[in-house]
């Protein structure tokens, strides 16, 4: 694969944004081919984001990147997170992707790899492989983390239903971006509703889970963190 800058202004990126059926893209894509722009990275990027979208399944997408020699782990990522945008499930998919390049020699996840799947697997019948792919967080990527794989990581245990565990990945961040913020907060937060609809007689632990929110709101006031409407979201929800 060759690589052509993000800020090329070439034509053919605004035809790929308004292609409007999967016809018209597959018209752009022949002429991919002919000029030769589908050998660049960043373009066939562009066309997989595309065809995920437009597609009714993952078929085209995925024969456009199997023609693609020695994909980059970009092109691995961009196809999984594109994939799992898509209102259907495409859990099973993007996992056998993550499998493919575990099984590549010359290729690793890294820090984009991640947090699309674990809130791809933060419900039934995917936790086990959320709690499978922390496991490999802490093989394949060098601390500190990436504070988005981070922040994943406290959404999927949050949704996991294990706020224990969210606020001891939260604790170990040196300096939480708005990003940890917002997901620590909306892990209390979360939790406090699904406790509240699960009992109304538990009065107690959402009272103390509220009153958590309040407290890690003013952590984030005094770290001089910016809030955001997640952060307000969250807060008022407790």
């Amino acid at each position: 694969m060759k690589t052509l800058s993000p800020k090329s202004a070439h034509s053919i990126f605004k035809l790929i944004e308004q292609c409007k059926n999967i016809a018209t893209l597959k018209q752009v894509h022949a002429q991919m081919i002919t000029t030769g722009l589908i050998l660049h990275t960043y373009p066939l990027s562009r066309i997989l984001i595309s065809s995920s979208t437009l597609a009714a399944t993952n078929s085209y997408a995925l024969t456009i990147f199997n023609q693609a020699s020695n994909p980059t782990i970009f092109l691995f990522n961009t196809l999984i997170s594109s994939s799992l945008a898509r209102k259907d499930d495409q859990v099973h998919f993007s996992l056998a992707l993550y499998t493919r390049i575990l099984t590549q020699t010359t290729l690793k996840p890294n820090n984009y790899t991640y947090p699309s799947l674990f809130k791809a697997c933060s419900s039934q019948p995917w936790l086990q492989n959320g709690r499978a792919l922390h496991t490999h967080v802490l093989k394949f990527l060098e601390p500190p983390y990436d504070h988005f794989v981070q922040a994943s990581l406290l959404n999927f245990y949050s949704r996991s239903g294990e706020l224990g565990v969210s606020r001891f990945l939260f604790d170990q961040i040196t300096r939480p971006d708005l990003a940890s913020w917002n997901s620590i907060l909306t892990a209390y937060a979360h939790n406090t509703s699904v406790q509240y609809e699960a009992s109304l007689d538990n009065a107690y632990d959402n009272t103390n889970l509220s009153l958590e929110v309040l407290l890690l709101f003013n952590q984030m006031q005094k770290s001089l963190a910016s809030l955001n409407e997640v952060s307000l979201v969250a807060l008022i929800s407790a």
